[in-house]
């Protein structure tokens, strides 16, 4: 694959809407007018969030989000927050109402799958399930893909991916937080 950067863009984003897609995926609806009339040909374009005041000196309240929808005629976006007990998005997520505001900035790259590439093999962690469904949900229905998700919540994590006629899960689970330890592969598919 490879990434296509637009024009960077900054300003504030709006909730407007929240909407459960699993016990522990938020997905969260933002007006986001600096982005209108943006044009994103491609999949998998990602924004920079700040969970705080930005600076550039300062990047620990920065954080970056996979677009899941982006409408530039109505500069309305949708990006997917995993909800866990130890990250400051996650946290500001699970609180957010609307007229909530973050600092966004970007997009950032977005993907183009090469037309002579017959499959997919992606080995991610739950954080990276937004991307990976805009990924599969851009392949012509042929593609074969593999995912490898490093996970607490394998079924979940296979129930939020979208349905493929050729798309094979594997789960491998992830210890809660400071655990060590191999992981195990289950099959979720």
């Amino acid at each position: 694959m490879s990434h296509i950067r637009p024009p960077q863009r900054e300003g504030t984003v709006t909730v407007i809407r929240r909407e459960p897609l699993t016990a522990h995926l938020l997905r969260l609806h933002f007006h986001a007018p600096d982005l209108a009339g943006l044009e994103l040909p491609y999949t998998a374009h990602a924004l920079r969030l700040w969970f705080g005041e930005p600076t550039p000196q300062d990047k620990s309240h920065r954080r970056i989000f996979t677009l899941r929808r982006f409408d530039a005629a109505t500069a309305t976006l949708a990006l997917d927050f995993l909800l866990h007990d130890d990250g400051l998005a996650s946290r500001w997520a699970g609180a957010a109402q609307p007229g909530d505001t973050l600092v966004a900035s970007g997009p950032r790259s977005g993907l183009q799958w090469p037309p002579e590439a017959r499959w997919l093999l992606a080995v991610v962690d739950e954080s990276a399930l937004p991307a990976l469904a805009c990924v599969i949900e851009s392949l012509p229905a042929q593609r074969i893909v593999h995912a490898v998700v490093r996970t607490r919540h394998a079924a979940a994590a296979r129930a939020f991916l979208p349905q493929a006629p050729l798309l094979g899960v594997v789960g491998l689970h992830r210890a809660g937080p400071g655990a060590a330890g191999a992981a195990a592969a289950v099959p979720v598919s």
